[in-house]
């Protein structure tokens, strides 16, 4: 079965060599890597170029700059294979990556693995195999495997019959709103191997991080990872313990995007407003939950009593 390996690529001429190079050295071969040029400024494009001319199996899409959902949309459009992954331009995959994830793949369903955040793999036998309504759990639970694009392999189908994109408005979490509408359509279990063959490379002036400090270039939809989650709603399966862990999640949202409008100085006192209710009203749901963790309830508390507050407490711990 072929593999569509989607890969946005922006400003990431660092990295971007050993990504590639961790792509080609998969033991799974049957695969086609497709590298969306989003109008990289840097040296990005001339590589994905580079790498084209020596591999037949890549492909390369250059195009001004829309932002990476844009860029993966671009990818879904020009996918072949008949399973889809996601890998991001700084990141890089376990040699057995596609192979590991393949072999538990059955048409209708996911297949995803850990994040390894040392460079070092580690394979393990244990997996879960989860209904689509566990999976959407999952998803929500800081302990789960994230709602991350990457890290999963994906059925081309469900996403073509269904429609599914990236929904280019979001700037934060639009990989978890994917991910929760894809498992509203799975028909097969989904199955998550503890097998740590991800390296996610952190990004200290990413999106997720940069904007809880204050920055110049700081824009509304850095405030948009209440909107994904609000917007999850609509495809969450049937199942009461989901409608928990969401509207968990989505408390987590709301004190992640009040921190955002606080350390941004943004003067929303509407938007502001009800973003505390949905905190206020949840706290002592958080606070028992096992869906967060312990820093993530204080910040609920915290946030709850003073967003400032709140902002200090996550400067000095960050």
């Amino acid at each position: 079965m072929k593999i569509s390996i989607i890969v946005p690529v922006y400003k990431t001429e660092k990295y971007l060599e050993e990504c590639i190079k961790s792509i080609l050295a998969q033991t799974y071969t049957d695969f086609e890597l497709i590298l969306i040029d989003d109008g990289s400024p840097d040296n990005s494009g001339n590589i994905c170029d580079h790498f084209a001319q020596m591999d037949q199996r890549i492909r390369v899409l250059h195009k001004p700059n829309q932002g990476v959902s844009a860029a993966r949309n671009n990818g879904l459009d020009m996918a072949k294979g008949e399973y889809i992954c996601f890998v991001d331009s700084d990141d890089c995959i376990d040699e057995n990556y596609l192979s590991i994830l393949s072999q538990d793949m059955h048409k209708g369903g996911m297949t995803a693995c850990q994040l390894n955040h040392t460079g070092k793999t580690a394979l393990s036998a244990d997996k879960d195999v989860l209904r689509p309504e566990e999976a959407q759990i999952s998803c929500f639970s800081a302990f789960g495997m994230g709602g991350f694009a990457w890290g999963k392999l994906f059925d081309t189908e469900i996403i073509r019959l269904n429609k599914l994109r990236f929904e280019q408005d979001l700037a934060i979490c639009e990989d978890l709103l994917f991910v929760i509408q894809y498992l509203r359509y799975a028909t097969e279990p989904v199955v998550w191997n503890h097998s740590s063959l991800y390296y996610y490379r952190p990004n200290q002036n990413g999106a997720v991080k940069k904007r809880f400090l204050a920055h110049e270039n700081f824009n509304n939809t850095e405030l948009t990872e209440i909107t994904a989650l609000e917007r999850s709603q609509a495809y969450l399966l049937d199942e009461a313990e989901i409608e928990r862990a969401w509207n968990v999640r989505t408390v987590k949202a709301a004190v992640n995007t009040i921190r955002t409008m606080t350390a941004n100085h943004v003067y929303d006192h509407e938007k502001k407003k009800r973003l505390l209710k949905i905190v206020r009203e949840n706290v002592f749901l958080c606070l028992k939950s096992r869906y967060l963790t312990k820093n993530a309830k204080l910040s609920v508390f915290a946030c709850a009593c003073s967003p400032t507050m709140e902002l200090k407490m996550w400067i000095l711990h960050n």
